[in-house]
């Protein structure tokens, strides 16, 4: 997912959040905004990261890592093979299993990447229940669970998807790309495929729960900004590659849901922001107060000619008004081939 490493936006990024201009001044972006200090409270589920390497010039294993109890595989590559070739999810278990794919959602192909990382966030945002496969591994044999298109995925196009499972023991699921021969033959034959240098592979956390370490009190007149996927405002995690026994770090927190409970004090109402710093960002967001969740995307953009972050810092979308007093929870899983960092802005309405 090389989109995150515009530096230079990163850099100019983090000078507008620590010396914004006065909270006096009339636009959102101009106004001074504090950080918001977040901790984590608990992960859940375990995530298997593929997007290495990115851009696939061999067949093989891309990943693989180890699920036991709740799991989610991502993947995210371009077939740059030159041929049509299969993508498929597969798993493994030493001594047989019963296992369950509970959701399995696919981007829509491109050849601009944008269109595919925009249409899997949306999907995973909006996708209703799926009926439960249940599967049983034989002993030992790796066993496709899922795959895009089985006539064999386009040179030059990126796939990207989303496969949730659950276990009752210990299972490996990875991710393959294979010629179009015979699928299980091909399967059993497969070998690893060296990582390229974005190193984005491993097992990570599914699912983060954080909250901000101090209540934020909207009668002081405070605006707060809380900083996704850079910037350095929280470490990216860092999670094992099963495949070579190497420690990595997923740079952006690719795959991963993070839930994020936001505490507030006082009597203003306030609004929340959402503003790119990285570059374009096409996905989309959900926050809920109380029971009813809000659903946010940031593609509407692009419909009338302009892609949100496109060459500014200062492009967002107001992301609604809450109450002070109740906790709002915003859920969010950085869209694939879309830049980073991005920020959240909480601002008193009266600012």
């Amino acid at each position: 997912m090389t989109p995150i490493r515009h530096l230079a936006a990163a850099a100019l990024a983090a000078a507008a959040l620590f010396f914004g201009a006065d909270a006096s001044a009339a636009s959102v972006m101009d106004l001074r905004y504090y950080p918001m200090e977040m901790r984590d409270v608990k992960t859940e589920g375990i995530l298997v990261f593929s997007d290495c390497p990115e851009f696939v010039t061999q067949t093989g294993v891309l990943a693989e890592g180890t699920i036991d109890g709740r799991g989610r595989i991502y993947y995210y590559h371009v077939n740059d093979t030159g041929s049509r070739a299969r993508l498929v999810t597969y798993a493994e278990a030493d001594n047989g299993a019963d296992i369950t794919v509970t959701r399995f959602i696919q981007a829509a192909p491109s050849q601009d990447y944008i269109t595919t990382g925009e249409t899997l966030s949306f999907s995973e945002m909006v996708a209703v229940r799926q009926k439960p496969l249940p599967v049983t591994l034989a002993p030992g044999k790796r066993t496709v669970i899922a795959q895009e298109d089985p006539a064999g995925t386009l040179p030059g196009y990126l796939y990207s998807g989303i496969l949730e499972v659950e276990t009752k023991a210990p299972v490996r699921f990875g991710v393959a790309m294979l010629p179009m021969g015979d699928l299980q033959s091909e399967l059993d034959a497969a070998k690893t495929v060296p990582v390229d240098s974005h190193e984005l592979r491993g097992t990570f956390p599914m699912t983060v729960y954080r909250e901000n370490v101090n209540v934020w009190n909207t009668d002081d007149g405070m605006p707060q900004a809380l900083v996704l996927g850079g910037m350095g405002a929280v470490p990216f995690y860092r999670g094992m590659d099963e495949l070579d026994g190497v420690e990595r770090e997923n740079t952006g927190d690719y795959g991963i849901t993070f839930r994020l409970r936001i505490r507030t004090e006082g009597t203003k109402p306030y609004r929340i922001y959402f503003n790119p710093q990285g570059g374009i960002y096409m996905g989309a967001f959900k926050i809920t107060q109380g029971f009813m969740p809000h659903y946010f995307r940031t593609d509407d953009m692009k419909y009338r000619g302009h892609f949100l972050g496109y060459e500014t810092l200062r492009d967002y979308i107001d992301a609604g008004r809450w109450e002070a007093g109740k906790p709002v929870t915003i859920e969010f899983l950085a869209a694939g081939a879309t830049y980073l960092p991005v920020r959240f802005l909480f601002v008193p309405e009266e600012t």
